[in-house]
């Protein structure tokens, strides 16, 4: 069983590249292919991205023009000649043992995908937990044991922890929402894609598609160390970052029930974090200058408009959580306040 290991990069900072490609060679699993996807870095970066390939021959390095992280992603999914498909960031790395324990369940059971656990901190911290993790795969009959099947029952649950607050094993690790720590059986994706041309929340869009079509399983197992980086999107100064989540906070809309009171409050998560983005990339930036006419538009919107007057409504009080009610409206408060604040100056 061969795992294509899909890694799209644009002008990557190289040392980290080349400790998550490390973390690809260190498997104790060794029929594998990297499918590392150049989405239109600069020369400069080109050059050395082709100079890493032609050291490793594991190394399928795929050169395409600026097209964004999911096609790159989408576009290396259908050139990938493996079995399984894995995910990797530029800046992340993996367990060792990760893709021997993920052949082992998906030899010995029906399943279609089996995701395991992710260890979140800094390059630091990371470095200190995957010394300490086990070095060794367990053997099939204790992954069978720490196997959590997605049955129709947990659906609903399944889908709230995608776009809400993950699940947790007893030892710190979760699900991630995003790429990372799956494994998919390739025959299984034909239709399922990452959505082009959004900014925000394609993962967790994708992670809901796979969870309506796919038989999956977690598994209680550290495989996914995901570095916490301050200069990724998420984080950088964006002046379209309000229209940029709501155009991937309608389509979550639509890949929900928003009559189910998990899923819902999955939903009034992800609005939390949205609250959070805008606070990072605009409010709170220091390059954000608007003009007062530009301010006031803005707090009307938070005010009034989808999806942001969700928060406060009597169906989110009943079903967001006490803190989650308290965090989201301290944001949107915050937001406004600063609006006020800056309009006076």
């Amino acid at each position: 069983m061969k795992i294509s290991v899909i890694l799209p990069v644009k002008d990557p900072q190289i040392t980290l590249l080349e400790k998550a490609l490390k973390s690809v060679y260190d498997q104790t699993y060794t029929d594998y292919e990297i499918l590392l996807v150049n989405d239109g870095s600069d020369e400069a970066h080109s050059k050395e991205l082709r100079s890493i390939a032609e050291k490793n021959p594991s190394i399928h390095l795929l050169e395409i023009e600026p097209s964004g992280v999911s096609a790159a992603r989408n576009y290396a999914a259908v050139q990938a000649k493996g079995d399984v498909l894995t995910y990797l960031d530029s800046d992340d790395f993996l367990s060792p043992v990760c893709f021997e324990e993920a052949v082992k369940v998906l030899e010995n059971t029906d399943i279609d995908a089996v995701w395991g656990g992710t260890v979140y901190g800094t390059q630091e911290e990371l470095n200190e937990r995957k010394m300490s993790a086990k070095k060794q795969a367990f053997c099939m009959g204790e992954l069978q044991s720490r196997l959590i099947l997605l049955d129709e029952g947990k659906k609903h649950l399944s889908k709230a922890e995608c776009i809400g607050e993950p699940y947790r094993f007893e030892d710190g690790t979760y699900i991630n929402r995003g790429i990372a720590g799956r494994f998919i059986r390739k025959e299984k994706m034909a239709g399922i894609e990452f959505p082009v041309g959004i900014k925000f929340y394609e993962d967790a869009i994708w992670n809901l598609i796979m969870l309506d079509r796919l038989k999956i399983a977690y598994l209680d197992s550290e495989w996914y160390y995901y570095m916490e980086n301050e200069k990724s999107v998420s984080n950088s100064y964006n002046p379209e970052i309000v229209s940029d989540l709501e155009i991937p906070l309608a389509i979550i809309r639509e890949c929900i029930d928003m009559d189910n009171a998990e899923e819902y409050t999955g939903y009034t998560r992800i609005l939390m974090d949205s609250f959070r983005y805008i606070s990072k990339c605009l409010y709170c930036n220091p390059k954000w200058n608007p003009s007062s006419k530009e301010k006031k538009k803005l707090k009307a919107h938070i005010y009034q408009d989808f999806p942001w007057k969700e928060i406060g409504t009597e169906k989110y009080k009943a079903h967001a959580q006490e803190r989650d009610c308290k965090k989201a409206i301290f944001y949107k408060k915050r937001l406004l306040l600063l609006i006020w604040k800056y309009r006076w100056k």
